[in-house]
């Protein structure tokens, strides 16, 4: 039982390290998009999907 508890913890801690390193690169630094309409029309088409990239 010991070590399946070890196994878990082990696990919950890579899974928040994990979440903690991509969700705010997730949020902050590229954030994607669909373009939907006409929006920007010679250069995104419907269905498009550009990132936000901040540099």
């Amino acid at each position: 039982m010991k070590q399946f508890l070890s196994f878990v913890w082990e696990i919950l801690k890579i899974v928040l390290l994990a979440l903690v390193i991509v969700l705010p690169i997730r949020y902050f630094v590229f954030q994607p998009f669909i373009v939907k309409g006409a929006s920007m029309e010679p250069t995104f088409h419907n269905g498009c999907r550009p990132s936000r990239a901040v540099y």
